[in-house]
């Protein structure tokens, strides 16, 4: 039995609905279906976890205490981000009376095909491999936010803007919010990685912005009203457009990695 101590974090579980708007096309809004304490175990590297005779990538383990009415359907919202659930399992052993599900990390986007022609891989490996692990990292991290600010901007275009501000809403609050993150489950699986988001109101942010809250004209929390629509009002979606940037996104990375080493190696020389 797992000790209670280790569910720490907090988890809530969404259900996907579907309704019909009034010209018949079909919106769909996520509600919670329970708040509930979990252990989670971010995954190091690149894990994969067999189910169906398919692989699916997985981003990190929630474990919660048996609950009956959980599908692969739903989804997960930890720490302000949504994961799509991959599969759940019966937990045994040690962890009998709980249920372990594999998720993936951010909005699931799907697609036929996408292909994209990519040039300078040796340039890059050959600058990579020339280079201290310090620069290394310096200049992949730098590539990454050049990369990422491409889906930010196209995100931040896409974004609606309230027209008449409330006493409860300010005009451009989700769209001022959009920003490049570091990824935490990247670092500590010792690699690299960014993604584009809307920037919760937590932490030394709330002495600059005031308290969150949904009377806090500055908390962008309603930015998943926006995004994925609810029983009154329409999708009207920004985040998830903009990753059709994404092969735009790729070349900015591959276009700046190797000047960011060569700068940062200039400047190293220069120190000594």
């Amino acid at each position: 039995m797992i000790p209670i101590g280790e569910f720490r974090e907090r988890l809530t579980i969404q259900q996907k609905d579907v309704t019909r708007n009034g010209i018949g096309d079909e919106v769909a809004t996520w509600s919670d279906v329970a708040t509930t304490w979990a252990k989670v175990m971010p995954l190091r590297g690149n894990a994969f976890f067999a189910a169906n005779q398919e692989q699916h990538a997985i981003d990190a383990r929630f474990l919660i205490r048996s609950r009956t009415g959980i599908t692969e359907a739903m989804r997960l919202v930890w720490d302000g981000e949504n994961y799509d659930i991959t599969n759940i399992i019966k937990g045994t052993g040690p962890y009998i009376g709980t249920s372990k599900s594999h998720a993936i990390h951010g909005v699931k986007v799907m697609a036929d095909e996408i292909a994209v022609k990519l040039g300078g891989f040796d340039a890059m490996n050959r600058a990579l491999l020339a280079a201290t692990k310090e620069i290394r990292t310096k200049a992949v991290r730098s590539a990454l936010r050049n990369a990422g600010n491409v889906i930010k901007k196209a995100a931040q275009q896409a974004a609606p803007v309230l027209q008449v501000p409330t006493k409860t809403r300010n005009s451009g609050t989700v769209r001022k919010a959009i920003a490049v993150r570091n990824s935490k489950f990247s670092r500590q699986a010792g690699d690299e990685g960014v993604f584009v988001g809307v920037r919760p109101l937590r932490g030394s942010r709330q002495k600059r912005l005031g308290k969150a809250g949904a009377s806090n004209p500055n908390d962008p929390y309603y930015w998943r009203f926006v995004e994925f629509g609810t029983k009154k009002m329409s999708a009207r979606p920004f985040l998830q457009p903009a990753v059709n940037k994404g092969s735009e996104a790729v070349k900015v990375f591959m276009d700046s990695v190797v000047p960011q080493i060569e700068k940062l190696d200039a400047k190293a020389r220069n120190v000594r």
